[in-house]
């Protein structure tokens, strides 16, 4: 008896956590489309660019300036090498 109760409790909680979950994804769809502005590609890459180097540090490079043959940016090695 208790484990068929505890059997349909877990399907009960399954079922009320799936219903929970579409109507958090239907109201976070509803939401976007009416508040979220479209950017282009370019753009969206500038913010995160732009977030990546004001909060997290981030040195914005030219990727002229990577060397592909060793996989490197040989200038910010130098700086590295002779900062440390």
């Amino acid at each position: 008896m208790a484990k068929d109760m505890i059997v349909e409790t877990t399907e009960f909680n399954a079922i009320n956590m799936q219903k929970i979950q579409q109507s958090m994804v239907a109201a976070y769809g509803e939401m976007l489309i009416h508040h979220a502005s479209i950017v282009s590609e370019k753009e969206y890459q500038k913010f995160l660019l732009e977030r990546l180097e004001k909060y997290n540090g981030y040195v914005i490079r030219k990727a002229s300036n990577f060397d592909r043959y060793f996989a490197v940016n040989r200038e910010m090695l130098f700086k590295f090498l002779e900062d440390t």
